[in-house]
């Protein structure tokens, strides 16, 4: 330990290392409550046999032989007589005799009140006689020597030459039962101090507990009862003392996060050019932020750079220059290729499913202007935004030079959107290609089916061959790939995605070609709007103001934003600079690891899985891999410029995004043909996430939530456990639901599951999307089936995180419970679990959340896996039946 200080608490002296691992060492010290303990088990021991004694003695009947009686010479008398000293006392000197002379009428006194006659010549046979001393004392002490109770007042008759006195002691029956009486009262009174001390609980005080226990004070509501509405209760004080912000449609622990982060990320760009001169790649990420905030420029320009844009590919009829110069699918390549915006058709290069070691292509639906469902649904909430969208439309086409009849073109183009998203049917949930996997697997069929080409793909679609591939030869003319009818892609082969595939090309076919062109060049606009002046920017926020209540927006914090995905990594790196304690990463993995073995401990009680199965999940779990904070290159210069070569930095914002976008989409399509990197992190260390890949088998925890709510260094442990290691096991359990169970080990698509396996999960899955599906958020109902595998992964990480906190007590120590609150540890580490989900929502928001989030609703994020774990409902003594104790529970792991 670097770094060494002691806090002492009452029976505890801790050393605390306070650089990298935060262990604190404690010594117990034999203090005041040791003392009083031990003591206290000694008189229970003392007054055990003292009751005992007493007992035995009023049981005695008849007048017992003194001690010290000789039957040949009778008692004491009761005066002393002027020969006494030659005939009692016989052989005592003179000088000793005439000192007990001297005493004879108190000692007379005193042997008259003893309980039993004394011999003398029995009695002072036993004493030394050398230099016999008598005295008088008042002295309370147990009877040394003679084996007789000493009163008030004795006689003690001294043998000065090995320092033994002999005492005598009056003793009756009263002075026995006050004796027991007073033992019978201490024995008691011990008994009821030793539970006390026994049974309180440890309190934690230091001033990290009296710091969470305020914020846990302010965050609950104790006039909710925790077995009605958890959620209610762990944050009604939350909700009370958050109000939403101009620019916040919500508020909670994640945004929370997220708003620090930013300003990290704002006061690191200040000194940022002096400070990493020897990093291009950062310099260009400042000139990037730089040329966003000028907006005084950005003004200057109007609205000629999109313009501009609009002219060089291809022009659009809406604003009067539309152009047949190019096809469709010219169009299409040329947009994705050049401005990474996806029409129709979205190609990816991704990790192949069968091989994890390669890439391949990968063809889906692109996302419309809106989410399908508000294309179709007939809710007021969905009307509204419905509205607010043709409005935006046509308020940006007028800003671009859209004459009277823009409005038409406007409406032609949006009906063009709603032909395609009507076509899916609205009970079905739009997933990504691993639900045409589990298709095929719950039909029995082989996966080799699925190496499907491009022309199986036009004949499944009813997109023309040539269509496709010209399609895909336009947007990879800069690696250099031309495609064939045979060359291997993956699609998703669903019903559901048949019939959007045949909707598009439907429309595509129509004779008037124009207007899918114009809806091209819609889409491209629509992703640009924000990096156009001020007119732009408030007809997108009006338009968003109806999706999720955005009121407004800072311009610094939308700037870094729109940044944290293409230069993720150089903002990754001011972040982790500023802001990341690299002893985080020992106690997370610490913490990984138990909640790992916690998953694999817990599949021998999975009786609905058999053998087989059951080990290959174990082999799974342990080769999960995990990383911490941040990649190990961002800290290398030369590797992390290598990153951004592409990146073009200039004065202009326009441009500046266009050469951010084209970089992403240019170093994907680069990896097609190259081996897969494993350890290629998917997101930027400043980001409020973690994830699992199930190609690469692998957890990731960036440095960005690392901290509170979800994690705090010097914190009981109890608290993070809660938080953090629920969010870790989470992702662990991620690897197993209904989409990463289909992955191996080696992150291979592999049918690694018996059938009857296959069946359990099933139905314990089908029993969640139920329970969620009874859900509601403002009147709408959360999908069950939407969001199944957040729900899986909530329900399974709260468990895990449980089992690896004991693990963590059972190796280190009790935790003492926070100041003033009056909670258990068990009810601690439940309000950690739902500290992160407290939230306030713009109903707007809350909506939009519902309609389009794979992940539950927040409050349901708590109650839904509190609800199915019945560790929760005994930590507050939920009775059956209640709210969050329901008699039918369901669970997957």
């Amino acid at each position: 330990m670097s770094r060494m200080s002691n806090a002492a608490a009452d029976d505890n002296i801790e050393l605390i290392d306070k650089d990298n691992l935060n262990l604190q060492y404690r010594l117990r010290k034999c203090g005041a409550t040791r003392v009083l303990i031990t003591a206290l088990v000694i008189l229970l021991v003392i007054g055990v046999i003292a009751g005992v004694i007493v007992i035995l003695r009023f049981m005695s009947k008849g007048t017992k032989k003194a001690p010290f009686e000789n039957p040949s010479s009778g008692p004491i008398e009761p005066h002393f007589q002027n020969d006494y000293c030659s005939v009692v006392w016989d052989g005592l000197s003179q000088q000793l005799c005439e000192k007990l002379q001297k005493l004879q009428s108190r000692a007379a006194r005193v042997i008259t009140k003893s309980c039993y006659n004394t011999n003398s010549s029995y009695l002072l046979n036993s004493l030394s006689w050398d230099n016999l001393s008598v005295r008088r004392t008042k002295k309370k002490v147990n009877l040394t020597g003679m084996g007789n109770p000493v009163s008030d007042d004795r006689v003690e008759l001294v043998d000065d030459n090995v320092g033994i006195r002999y005492r005598l002691r009056k003793c009756g029956k009263t002075r026995l039962v006050i004796i027991a009486v007073v033992v019978a009262f201490l024995v008691i009174g011990g008994i009821v101090a030793a539970a006390y001390l026994l049974t309180r609980p440890l309190i934690c005080k230091t001033e990290e507990c009296y710091k969470i226990s305020k914020v846990i004070s302010n965050q609950i509501d104790t006039s909710k009862d925790p077995c009605d509405d958890f959620y209610a209760y762990a944050c009604g004080g939350f909700i009370k003392t958050h109000q939403l912000k101009g620019n916040q449609s919500s508020v909670g622990g994640f945004t929370i996060v997220n708003d620090d982060n930013m300003k990290v990320l704002q006061q690191a760009m200040v000194n940022a050019t002096t400070k990493y001169n020897q990093s291009s790649s950062i310099l260009k990420t400042v000139k990037i932020y730089d040329s966003c905030l000028n907006t005084s420029a950005i003004e200057s320009r109007g609205n000629s750079p999109l313009k501009k844009m609009i002219e060089d590919y291809g022009g659009w009829s809406v604003s009067g220059n539309g152009s047949n110069l190019w096809s469709v699918e010219e169009k299409m390549g040329r947009v994705l290729r050049d401005l990474n915006v996806q029409t129709l058709l979205q190609v990816t290069v991704g990790t192949d499913l069968e091989d994890s070691s390669k890439h391949i292509l990968n063809l889906n639906i692109a996302s419309l202007g809106m989410g399908f469902q508000y294309y179709f649904d007939q809710k007021d909430s969905s009307v509204k935004v419905r509205t607010a969208y043709k409005t935006y439309m046509k308020t940006i086409a007028k800003l671009l030079g859209g004459g009277s009849s823009s409005d038409y073109k406007m409406d032609v183009i949006y009906d063009f959107e709603r032909s395609i998203a009507e076509s899916v049917d609205p009970d079905t949930v739009s997933e990504d290609i691993i639900e045409s996997l589990m298709e095929h697997h719950r039909s029995g069929r082989s996966l080799d089916e699925l190496d499907k080409t491009i022309r199986d793909f036009s004949s499944a679609s009813g997109f023309d061959t040539m269509f496709v591939t010209g399609f895909l030869d336009a947007a990879f003319v800069n690696q250099g790939k031309y495609f064939s009818s045979y060359d291997k892609i993956y699609y998703p082969q669903a019903d559901v995605y048949t019939k959007v595939f045949k909707a598009m090309a439907e429309q595509y076919s129509r004779p008037d070609k124009q207007t899918v062109k114009d809806y091209i060049m819609w889409r491209v606009i629509d992703n640009y709007v924000m990096s156009m002046p001020d007119k732009f920017v408030q007809a997108k926020l009006k338009y968003a103001r109806a999706v999720r209540g955005l009121v407004a927006y800072e311009r610094w914090s939308e700037c870094l934003e729109t940044m944290i995905s293409p230069v993720g990594f150089t903002l990754g790196r001011l972040y982790v600079d500023a802001n990341f304690d690299e002893s985080t990463k020992t106690t997370v993995k610490d913490m990984t690891a138990r909640l790992r073995q916690s998953f694999i401990d817990n599949l021998d009680d999975a009786d609905w899985m058999d053998d087989s199965t059951k080990q290959s999940a174990k082999g799974k779990a342990k080769a999960i891999q995990e990383d911490i904070g941040y990649p190990p290159f961002i800290k290398d210069n030369k590797k992390l410029d290598e990153q951004y070569s592409l990146l073009n930095a200039g004065d202009d914002y326009f441009e500046n995004t266009v050469s951010m976008k084209y970089m992403v989409v240019q170093k994907n399509f680069d990896l097609l043909g190259k081996p897969v990197d494993k350890d290629m992190w998917m997101q930027s260390p400043a980001q409020v996430n973690g994830y699992y890949s199930p190609q690469q088998n692998r957890i990731v925890f960036l440095a960005g939530i690392l901290q509170s709510p979800f994690y705090r260094k010097n914190y009981p442990k109890y608290i993070d456990y809660g938080s953090l290691a629920m969010v870790i096991g989470h992702e662990i359990t991620h690897g197993f639901d209904s989409q990463g169970r289909l992955y191996d080990k080696n992150g291979n698509v592999k049918d690694w599951w018996s059938l009857s396996s296959t069946y359990s999960f099933a139905s314990k899955a089908e029993c969640l999307v139920n329970q969620y599906n009874n859900y509601d958020v403002f009147g709408t109902y959360i999908d069950g089936k939407q969001t199944l595998n957040e729900n899986i992964a909530d329900n399974g990480g709260i468990k895990l995180a449980y089992d690896a906190y004991e693990s963590w007590v059972k190796d280190n120590k009790k935790e003492g419970q926070l100041p003033d609150l009056g909670l258990s540890v068990d009810q601690l580490f439940f309000i950690g679990f739902a500290t992160p989900w407290c939230s306030v929502y713009k109903k707007e928001a809350a909506l939009f959340q519902v309609k389009s989030d794979v992940h539950s609703f927040p409050k349901y994020r708590v109650i839904g896996p509190l609800s199915n774990f019945k560790t929760f409902a005994d930590a507050y003594s939920c009775k059956k039946g209640k709210e969050m104790n329901p008699k039918q529970k369901c669970s997957v792991w």
